[in-house]
């Protein structure tokens, strides 16, 4: 149990590093001209935001849509990252720990 979590934690610090970076990046070059500064700032402003806002998207307390969204003012390649974490988080990782789950449901079981 312990090491699925560290694993999605590890996989939203990595991915929250390069969009934080990108995001800062972007906002320090077009401050000016970007439409949603502020939404790009409250969803990828600092690392802590970052990873907040991954979480939401693969638990679904925020649409992946709107974070996508705001990305693609930023890169394509962003974008392209964002779904590749979505996808690998939600399909990948998430059925890992569900089955780490019934495993241990299952061994449990198996005692009494």
């Amino acid at each position: 149990l312990v090491w699925s979590l560290l694993l999605i934690t590890f996989i939203m610090f990595c991915v929250g590093v390069f969009f934080t970076q990108n995001a800062a990046e972007y906002l320090q070059q077009n401050a000016d001209e970007h439409s949603d500064a502020e939404g790009l700032k409250k969803a990828f402003g600092s690392l802590l935001r970052s990873m907040y806002s991954l979480f939401m998207a693969i638990s679904a307390g925020r649409n992946w849509g709107e974070l996508s969204n705001l990305l693609l003012e930023v890169s394509p390649l962003a974008v392209s990252i964002f779904i590749g974490y979505v996808a690998v988080s939600v399909l990948g990782v998430m059925n890992v720990v569900t089955s780490v789950y019934v495993e241990s449901a299952m061994q449990s079981t198996a005692y009494y």
